[in-house]
């Protein structure tokens, strides 16, 4: 595909650019592009959003669930919550307005079965990343009464 006239020079390469950019543009608008056709569950839902972590299978009653104590608090709920048969969480920030790196953080986690529940909100915490790690936090001990609800043990082990 060529845009622009193939047969016409520019005194700068500049020019060429911004000439190339604006057939480009030209382009774009004349042929849009399709929106992709996304799946349906069998439910009718579209739940292309909630992240479950391929197959991983849900911890019987009794069974436990190890996790290494070097492990960051993203990580271990990363490996938690597929074993419970929850999604990994949906984070939802919500900046301060008077001071911009203070953040409100809540998160949803939905359920494979049933409703889907809510960890927070987690208020005033300086910067995203920090508000995300403390959130993660929480949902550690939520998943741990979560898993106990559950008859399942959470082991932190050392590696």
């Amino acid at each position: 595909m060529v845009l622009g006239d193939k047969t016409k020079f520019y005194q700068t390469k500049k020019l060429a650019k911004v000439q190339a950019a604006k057939a480009a543009m030209l382009w774009i608008r004349a042929n849009p592009p399709s929106a992709p056709a996304s799946p349906q569950s069998p439910s009718g839902n579209n739940d292309q959003h909630v992240k479950f972590v391929g197959k991983v299978p849900v911890a019987p009653p009794g069974s436990t669930i190890r996790v290494a104590a070097k492990t960051s608090p993203l990580e271990k709920v990363s490996i938690i919550c597929p074993q419970l048969g929850l999604s990994l969480p949906d984070y939802k920030f919500t900046q301060d307005e008077r001071a911009l790196s203070i953040y409100d953080v809540t998160a949803i986690l939905r359920r494979r079965e049933g409703k889907s529940v809510k960890v927070g909100p987690l208020k005033g915490q300086y910067g995203r990343a920090n508000a995300k790690k403390k959130l993660a936090e929480c949902i550690i001990r939520w998943l741990d009464k979560e898993a106990e609800r559950n008859q399942v043990t959470i082991e932190i082990v050392e590696s």
